[in-house]
């Protein structure tokens, strides 16, 4: 009994230990997978910040090109200002002259300067190929948690099945121990069960040196991922310094383009002042050739001028004559008009005072419509009127 006990307690000693380390392995996995995570997060960050870099040398470059540009038209704007003024054409060649030492110290500058993007090659190409050894260092690690899982289920699994048998053999020796008091025939029955406890410890024992060696193994294994993870980790640093050394030779790099955008801001404003004296001048020029181009056309249009003054004169004249002619006529019928409303008012006095408009003939009011109307037809008939009414002879004949 007291045999069966220790070997149990050493075997659960043994499966406690067991379980602490894989355990401890666990923790150490779930330390390394956070680590990888930080390793990438932290490639992650560095690949930005080159990605900002090069964005902001790239706009840089956008700039300076355009201010090239501008400085080109503005050369071309001065060079055919040039070919039209002689003082222009002197400011110009000796602006060139500026100007083509100006360039010369650019280029000089740039072929000093390295290119950014010739140092950012070479890191790019070493991230890629951290990035790959880390793809694969993380795919092995996942693998080996996966294995390493089913592994310790599959041996804790077995173990708690060979520990209910152990208990279930316990609890039957325990039995047969009780029933020693009864005769000595069943003596052999259980020296032979109690011998069956120690060839399953022997198992047990020969399982915990298996897994020994896989923990061990393992072992050997998260070494080797922390060797290269340390290897990550370095390289990491040195991906860091040198981009630092990227980061002091493009401020470098932008305090050469500041001063160079100065020189070209200065360049500009002195253009600038130039194009204003050269305007000044062809204004005056072509002030001058109007000013030219009036007189000649005021002394040849003063004989054009008098010519046209005298023909309007005359038509003026011919006008004036019209206008007293339709004056004339204008007069005669107003007269003519005066003489017919005087007629027309002496016959309705007549008609309203003799007699009835609706005794007198069809005839003779439709005569007198047409009276209204001034549209008197051809020669009047007499009307045809009751001898009862004397009528005046002096009508008719005005009519």
């Amino acid at each position: 009994m007291e045999r069966q006990k220790r070997l149990t307690d050493e075997t659960q000693e043994h499966l406690d230990k067991e379980q602490q380390k894989n355990k401890t392995l666990q923790k150490e996995l779930e330390e390394q997978s956070s680590a990888k995570e930080k390793i990438q997060e932290r490639l992650d960050e560095v690949r930005k910040e080159e990605d900002r870099h090069l964005e902001h040398l790239d706009k840089e470059k956008k700039k300076n090109k355009t201010q090239q540009r501008e400085i080109l038209a503005l050369r071309e704007k001065l060079e055919s200002v040039g070919a039209k003024n002689d003082l222009a054409g002197q400011l110009l060649e000796k602006e060139k002259q500026k100007n083509k030492i100006l360039e010369d110290e650019l280029q000089k500058r740039k072929t000093t300067v390295q290119d950014p993007k010739d140092v950012n090659k070479e890191l790019q190409k070493e991230n890629l190929a951290l990035k790959d050894r880390l793809k694969e260092v993380i795919t092995e690690g996942e693998e080996w948690r996966k294995i390493n899982k089913e592994r310790h289920v599959e041996i804790i699994n077995n173990i708690v099945v060979k520990l209910d048998v152990e208990r279930q053999k316990n609890r039957t020796l325990q039995k047969k121990l009780d029933e020693q008091t009864k005769p000595a025939q069943g003596q052999n029955s259980v020296n032979e069960e109690r011998q069956r406890p120690v060839t399953a410890t022997s198992d047990l024992a020969k399982d915990l040196l298996k897994e020994n060696e896989k923990n061990k193994t393992l072992q050997m294994e998260l070494e080797e991922q922390r060797k290269a993870t340390q290897e990550a980790m370095e390289k990491i640093s040195a991906l860091n310094k040198r981009l630092e050394t990227v980061t002091e030779k493009s401020h470098l790099v932008q305090r050469l383009w500041e001063e160079e955008k100065q020189k070209n801001q200065t360049l500009q404003k002195e253009m600038e002042k130039q194009t204003q004296a050269t305007q000044m001048q062809k204004e005056i020029l072509t002030l001058r050739e109007v000013i030219k181009e009036g007189e000649d056309w005021r002394k040849a249009n003063k004989e054009r001028h008098i010519e046209l003054i005298n023909t309007i004169m005359v038509k003026l004249d011919i006008e004036k004559q019209k206008n007293k002619t339709l004056q004339k006529e204008l007069e005669e019928q107003r007269k003519a008009a005066q003489e017919q409303s005087s007629i027309k008012e002496e016959i309705r006095t007549f008609a309203t005072c003799h007699r009835p408009i609706s005794s007198l003939s069809t005839e003779h009011f439709v005569h007198l419509q047409l009276l209204d109307h001034h549209k008197v037809p051809g020669p009047v008939e007499r009307p045809h009127i009751h001898s009862n009414l004397p009528v005046s002879s002096e009508v008719f004949t005005r009519v």
